[in-house]
């Protein structure tokens, strides 16, 4: 059992949202909020100025509230601020934001009552999921209208799927035991500012990533084998001279992998003999997008900030999430790095003249087109991943009658970096399929390693020699994706 407020890092992540492993709330953590909530309280009574409390929202910050009307406001903002759009997030994002923002408030600095984490962590555990739009937010302040969606399920509002049934959020809290709640003061601002739907789809993106990081890695290695290159350039004496971790790790994984071989070349192609440099700098990114996705994970991102030692509440900008749009934008471009010398090293295999194998890996050619076309599905999987790589960071607009005049936009750039990331994963399917059958061409004259040995062995179980008789490519390429899901996902 993970409780609500321990710190969190991505295999803790995984552990709730993937893993669905159980959350729950202390006495400690409950105090802690009571303590911020009583603060609210306190500020009110006096008849202070509180942003979002007794004051209107953005541009609206002027206009003073009786305190007859706070809870109307609090349930309003939800109403008018669930504006979403689009497709909708995947159920496994909506529980990492569930987590997350159930995380924030049970740190103690949003003045919250302790029911509003209680009615989250009930959601985690009935596994109820409010349907929340994948477009509408601009990153700053937070991610406003999909944390709106997603907080107008606990006052009964909103369509939510109830372990996978779709239900009326009022039917769906009856059916767990819950009421729709009443919200306080402060309460309804306080579950709309954060950046917790861009750090969910940023960390679920990164958990892919590196899986696929060590999938690019293991289909690197078959084809440098099918292509009978050269294992001298993975030479650790090399890599010690430029160390970066992630070359040298790189560097190190394909030399395990592949032995020694002598290749028939002088020098082989980029794609193949620069594979450490190339993967090695995309994990370098990773490295450091970990670093700060796992910040966001634990920093507060609310607005205004309550401090109950003090008795204070300060206004300012953690809502905005500038870092995660920028190392979303930086590790998305790293991905397309993956993609395009995966792509590279496909046009190598079945062009002849560079593999020395039959013409596009198959017997017949020219009454056969062999992996022709899966080549130039592999490209324009390339082209649309390029056509993705403008940074959403930079394309700051302003809103709210220009009182939120520089936003991060970083929830589009964590969306474009998830697409990114299944088009790196359709790629090395192409590749993993043409690797192992220009391995199977050259027959006797690969020996390969015990390990690539049993994986190959695996993947013809479900992936049949190409021979192009009843089999179509496109079933080929769901299957090798399916093997790269299934088999490939329990053994790296």
């Amino acid at each position: 059992m993970v409780e609500i407020s321990e710190r969190i890092n991505l295999d803790l992540f995984a552990r709730v949202v993937k893993c669905q492993e159980e959350v729950f709330i202390s006495k400690n953590t409950v105090e802690r909020m009571l303590q911020s909530k009583r603060v609210v309280d306190n500020c009110i009574q006096r008849g202070e100025a509180i942003y979002g409390v007794n004051t209107g929202f953005g541009k609206l910050a002027r206009v003073r509230l009786a305190n007859s009307q706070l809870r109307e406001l609090q349930r309003n903002l939800l109403i008018s601020h669930a504006a979403g759009v689009g497709q909708l997030l995947d159920e496994e994002i909506v529980r990492g934001i569930i987590y997350l923002r159930a995380h924030i408030l049970s740190m103690g600095f949003s003045g919250v009552r302790p029911v509003i984490v209680e009615y989250l962590l009930k959601f985690l555990e009935e596994e109820l999921y409010p349907l929340v739009p994948s477009l509408g937010s601009v990153g700053a302040s937070g991610d406003l209208a999909p944390l709106a969606h997603l907080a107008l399920s606990l006052i009964g509002i909103g369509k939510v799927k109830l372990k996978g049934d779709l239900l009326d959020a009022k039917k769906a809290l009856q059916s767990i035991g819950l009421k729709p709640l009443e919200l306080e003061p402060k309460e309804g601002l306080a579950l709309v500012n954060g950046t917790q739907v861009m750090t969910a789809i940023f960390a679920i993106s990164i958990i892919e990533l590196e899986f696929l990081f060590k999938v690019a890695n293991t289909v690197a290695a078959l084809s440098l084998i099918a292509f009978d290159g050269s294992s001298k350039p993975l030479d650790v004496r090399i890599h010690e001279l430029k160390p970066y971790v992630g070359q040298i790790e790189t560097a190190k994984c394909l030399k395990d992998y592949v032995g020694e071989l002598k290749g028939s070349r002088v020098q082989d192609p980029y794609s193949f003999r620069c594979i450490p440099q190339v993967h090695g700098a995309f994990r370098e990114f990773m490295i450091f997008a970990k670093k700060i996705v796992e910040t966001e994970m634990n920093s507060v991102s609310d607005n205004p900030i309550v401090l109950p030692q003090s008795g204070e509440i300060l206004n300012g900008g953690n809502f905005h999430g500038e870092i995660i749009a920028l190392a979303a934008d930086s590790l998305k471009n790293a991905t397309i790095s993956m993609i395009g010398i995966s792509e590279r090293r496909v046009s190598k295999l079945i062009d002849s003249s560079f593999s020395g194998l039959s013409p596009f890996l198959v017997e017949d050619s020219g009454v056969k087109s062999g992996f022709m076309i899966a080549h130039v599905t592999s490209s324009a999987l390339l082209n649309l991943a390029r056509s993705l790589a403008f940074p959403s960071s930079v394309d700051s607009i302003s809103t709210s009658a220009d009182q939120e005049d520089y936003v991060s936009m970083g929830t589009n750039s964590t969306l474009l970096l998830r697409r990114v990331t299944n088009i790196l994963k359709e790629v090395l399917a192409i590749e993993l399929l043409v690797a192992i059958q220009g391995i199977d061409m050259r027959k006797d004259s690969v020996i390969l390693p015990k390990e690539l040995a049993e994986l190959r062995c695996e993947f013809r179980k479900s992936v049949p020699f190409w021979e192009e008789k009843n089999d179509v490519m496109a079933d080929l390429i769901s299957k090798s994706l399916n093997f790269i899901d299934n088999t490939l996902r329990g053994i790296l």
